[in-house]
Parts: structure tokens; sequence; C-alpha cells
């Protein structure tokens, strides 16, 4: 898979190492502190104007539940506070569901 297909949304705690790799490969990401300081509608206006100018590009959705804040998803292998909401979770679900393009959703981490 091509690195400038991939967007990574909500991240948060991520190690050295993976930052890296993020930055190496030119890999597009929005920390929770972008949801929090721009707001998740503005964060999806942006990761939906980087998916656009994508040729041929079908969304495949990878909504791992680690990223909800634990006060949602409590039973998560990783739970790390300063999550997304459900609003913003769902937000961002059907934003993406509203392009027409999302063509696979997996859910993941769920204990």
């Amino acid at each position: 898979m091509n690195s400038k297909n991939l967007l990574y949304i909500a991240l948060r705690d991520v190690d050295t190492p993976e930052l890296e790799y993020l930055k190496e490969f030119n890999i597009r990401y929005f920390t929770m502190a972008d949801v929090k300081e721009i707001g998740i509608e503005k964060v999806m206006q942006l990761a939906i104007k980087a998916i656009s100018e994508q040729p041929n590009c079908n969304i495949h959705l990878s909504f791992d539940i680690d990223a909800l804040d634990p006060k949602f998803a409590n039973s998560t292998g990783t739970p790390v506070p300063g999550g997304l909401t459900l609003d913003e979770g769902k937000y961002i679900c059907r934003s993406l569901a509203m392009t027409g393009e999302q063509a696979h959703l997996f859910m993941i981490a769920v204990s």
C-alpha cells in the first residue's frame, strides 16, 4: 500500500519510533490535540479533502475502539485517557460514509 493512501485520525500516546515512521513515510495524521484544537468537523474536512485528492480512492476505515476515551470504551486493550467522544467517533464514520467512497468498515480491539 502506498503511504499516500494512509491517513490517521485522533492519534494519541504515540511513541517516538511510531512518530518517526509516520514522518519518514510522509503519512498524513491528525492527533487528538488537533481534534481538540480545531474540532472534529475541521479535521474531517481536511481528511476528506486529502482523501479526495487521491485518484480512484475507496475508503477502507479501520476504527480502533482504543481511539475512544476509556470512559466510553473501558474494556479496550489499551485504555488511554483523552480519546474521542462517542459523538466524535460517530461523526468520523458518518462523514466518511457520506462521501460515497467507503468500501469497508472494520471495528477492532473490542475486548
